[in-house]
């Protein structure tokens, strides 16, 4: 005779728990390949912005520094890495894990990834 489970649920608990963990994975690959995508260009400019001017091409007056684009440049990796990070926030709330403090540490997420968390780039 079969003895009959205790939870009925059990099998779906088991399922979701495993979903759980997968997207909260998922989110944290995420987040540190933004973070270590931002590192590698910080290294690789001096760890920070560059800077001088380069005249653009065809225009008379207009100069575009190459400070301007580097700073485009990663304002745009630490907006992809503070959603990254924000994901991940969220997907850790969700699951009932508040702490946020071990991030810093675990994923080397910098104060400007911090501040442009939830912010919509424009």
């Amino acid at each position: 005779m079969r003895m009959q489970k205790q939870d009925p649920f059990e099998d779906v608990t088991r399922a979701l728990n495993k979903e759980t963990a997968g997207s909260l994975g998922s989110a944290g690959r995420r987040l540190q390949r933004a973070v270590a995508a931002l590192e590698d260009y910080d290294a690789a400019s001096g760890g920070s912005a560059g800077s001088g001017g380069t005249r653009v091409a065809g225009t008379a007056d207009v100069t575009e520094t190459a400070g301007a684009r580097d700073d485009a440049r990663r304002r745009g990796l630490v907006h992809a890495a503070a959603a990254a990070l924000h994901a991940y926030v969220i997907q850790k709330e969700v699951i009932g894990i508040a702490d946020n403090a071990t991030l810093n540490e675990a994923f080397r997420v910098t104060a400007d990834v911090w501040r442009c968390m939830g912010a919509v780039q424009g």
